[in-house]
């Protein structure tokens, strides 16, 4: 299942309706001489009514000072979104690193901390650090061998989950979803107890917002205390 984790504020407006339909990437002289060429990812969207596609936006268009034809655009395993440039007048290290979404500090710079993997399967961030491995015994220093508990087989509808409680996160994507409610706590457990994909939820205890979740990945520290996490054990 897709899970939101960021928008391009400046210029990509996210829709369920109109999902997206293809990715271009383009590289481009920016002038007669070619000394700059300019990087453009551009997104389209389904158009619901004829099926047809709808132009969303592009990243920033960054810009290079040499000839940037050989450019890749990849999203990594952690989440992250860079383009990668070759400078072939080199010998050494001609690829670089001419783009990078989760690095921009313009007004609308992403959360460091909301890259999906950027703790492994699971790890509290913090100023763009992994400092903490939730366990069943509290929190322990984080390795990349910090994983969610094995789980044992699951029956689809049963509510025999036990789960561990940490205080003061957020997933990842909080900044797109805060989950449903106001629903009671217990109805919240429920209902990810229910659901074999359901690895944990996430709870606003002030607001009784209900989120669960089909990956847990980087939990994002806050110093809200009411904003807690419970890990299916």
């Amino acid at each position: 299942m897709p899970l939101l984790y960021y928008v391009d504020n400046l210029q990509f407006t996210y829709n369920n309706q109109n999902p997206i339909s293809r990715v271009v990437f383009n590289s481009k002289p920016l002038t007669e001489e070619a000394y700059e060429y300019e990087l453009e990812y551009i997104i389209y969207k389904v158009n619901s009514s004829d099926a047809t596609t709808e132009f969303v936006g592009s990243l920033g268009n960054p810009t290079t000072k040499f000839n940037s034809t050989l450019s890749i655009l990849r999203v990594g395993s952690d989440g992250s979104l860079k383009v990668y440039s070759f400078y072939d007048r080199v010998e050494r290290g001609g690829w670089e690193v001419t783009f990078s979404a989760f690095d921009r500090e313009d007004l609308f710079s992403v959360r460091r901390c909301g890259l999906p993997s950027k703790c492994g399967s699971l790890g509290v961030c913090e100023d763009n650090q992994c400092v903490a491995c939730p366990t069943p015994k509290g929190l322990l220093g984080w390795s990349k061998n910090c994983a969610p508990p094995k789980l044992p087989s699951c029956k689809a509808g049963s509510q025999s989950a036990n789960y561990y409680k940490v205080v003061g996160v957020e997933p990842f994507n909080y900044g797109y979803t805060e989950g449903e409610g106001p629903i009671k706590l217990a109805d919240c457990r429920a209902k990810c107890s229910k659901d074999c994909g359901c690895l944990g939820f996430f709870y606003r205890e002030e607001s009784s917002k209900c989120l669960v979740v089909p990956e847990l990945g980087s939990l994002s520290k806050v110093s809200n205390q009411t904003h807690v996490a419970y890990i299916k054990m």
